[in-house]
Parts: C-alpha cells; structure tokens; sequence
C-alpha cells in the first residue's frame, strides 16, 4: 500500500484523483461518500458504506463511515472536506 494518507484534513478537487491509495480509487471528500459506496481505509481494509453518521466531538463534526452486515460491523471516521478514497460507486 502507499504511504500517503487518505483521511486528512485537506480537500481533494472536485472529481478526486484517479489512481489513490497506489491500487485503484479515487480520492473523494466525505461529504461525497454516498450509502452503498466501497470505500479503502488506510490500513487498507475496504468496506460497503451501510450508513453515514455525524458526530460531535471536540471541534467541527466527524463524519462516521459505517458497515453494518451480518458479517462484519466496521467504522471509518473522516472530516467532511477530509480524503477518502473511494474504490466504486455504490448502485
């Protein structure tokens, strides 16, 4: 995997960078994320976003990415002008 980070406080522009996380993606916003979007944290795990979140805590609000199946529950907070990466569209 690249080193580089894909939950940052930076922007990405508008349409995000084909090629992120070194295999496949592409760099979004949070507030891009849609239900149903397959997204790549940074240790590299990827998950089907089941629903999205937002939590308060000590500064602006997060946003929580959320997988919630019967075969795993699994959560990726992230800014919402923060980088995610996305690896498809949901349907």
């Amino acid at each position: 995997m690249s080193g580089s980070s894909q939950v940052s406080g930076g922007s990405a522009g508008a349409g995000g960078s084909a090629g992120a996380g070194g295999s496949g993606g592409e760099t979004i916003r949070g507030d891009e994320v849609r239900v149903g979007d397959v997204l790549r944290s940074r240790d590299g795990t990827e998950f089907v976003v089941s629903r999205i979140e937002e939590f308060p805590i000590f500064g602006p609000p997060l946003l929580a990415f959320i997988e919630d199946t019967d075969r795993r529950w699994f959560k990726m907070p992230a800014a919402r002008d923060g980088e995610v990466v996305r690896v498809s569209r949901g349907g």
